[in-house]
């Protein structure tokens, strides 16, 4: 247990640490893909082909690097003029969103790299709350809630003398399971007439 304690205290570590100020040999540059293990395919604002990092193993299952993630990367040190060299940068830190913004304001963004942004990716909700027509209620915090139809269903019930009583219930306040697909149900009146 004390191994998952030091790699938690570790990643905390590397999170929090803070960016360091961009220089002639620190870039910064945007993740492309990742090529597999710890090699990581990256654009910079000065080259237009894309280049190959090396994630140094500080970083390995600690922190994930994903597609359009910021790094800040320096050029690795040549080996002799050897070409067959293909990994020509090393992974400095990893950029957080507060990092981008402070690179940012600061004026040592890349203008080629598109401006971050503090909010999520998800598009903007429309303005007020209210519900579109394909059932997605957006509040007015913000964050978009999918929710059931609004349909009552009729539950019952046997009571003490043996009668059956009904209890209309409103199922518009439960979330709808966006996992499940929706299935067309054919009526068995189509088939028969075949």
């Amino acid at each position: 247990m004390s191994g998952a304690h030091r790699n938690s205290s570790y990643r905390k570590a590397l999170q929090t640490a803070t960016a360091p100020p961009l220089s002639s040999t620190h870039l910064l540059a945007r993740v492309c893909q990742s090529r597999g293990g710890n090699i990581l395919e990256i654009t910079l604002p000065n080259l237009p082909e894309p280049q190959l990092a090396l994630l140094p193993s500080k970083f390995k299952n600690l922190i994930w690097v994903k597609r359009n993630d910021y790094l800040v990367v320096t050029a690795a040190s040549e080996t002799g003029g050897d070409d067959k060299v293909k990994v020509n940068y090393l992974v400095e830190h990893i950029c957080t969103k507060s990092d981008n913004l402070h690179y940012f304001k600061s004026g040592s963004w890349p203008s080629s790299f598109s401006a971050p942004t503090s909010t999520s990716s998800s598009p903007p909700p429309p303005s007020g709350s209210g519900t579109s027509s394909d059932g997605i209620v957006y509040s007015s915090h913000g964050s978009n809630v999918e929710t059931a139809p609004t349909e009552e269903y009729e539950e019952g019930y046997e009571d003490e003398e043996g009668e059956f009583e009904t209890i209309e219930t409103d199922m518009s306040g439960l979330m709808m399971n966006t996992n499940r697909r929706k299935k067309n149900i054919e009526s068995e009146s189509e088939s028969d007439s075949d």
